[in-house]
């Protein structure tokens, strides 16, 4: 799970979430249902983002370069990560 912080209330979160699923690699899949638009900070809205990720060697790495490469996105920040 990755909490994408947008560069500004600027930004706009709902671009962020419609690239999210287009930005991914192969390998790995976004949970649809579990990706959304919450609150951040002083008003702020983020997106957080469910990923399923295939057990490749560096699939993490192009993950979080290819977040960090959706425009509007100042940071990203993994919340939690677990084994299925």
């Amino acid at each position: 799970v990755y909490d994408l912080l947008p560069a500004g209330d600027e930004a706009d979160v709902n671009a962020i979430l419609a690239a999210v699923p287009k930005a991914v690699p192969q390998g790995v899949a976004v949970q649809a249902d579990e990706t959304k638009i919450e609150p951040f900070v002083f008003g702020m809205m983020k997106v957080r983002a469910t990923f399923i990720i295939d057990d490749i060697e560096g699939i993490g790495e192009k993950l979080e370069e290819a977040l960090k490469s959706i425009p509007g996105v100042d940071g990203i920040e993994c919340v939690s990560t677990t084994s299925i």
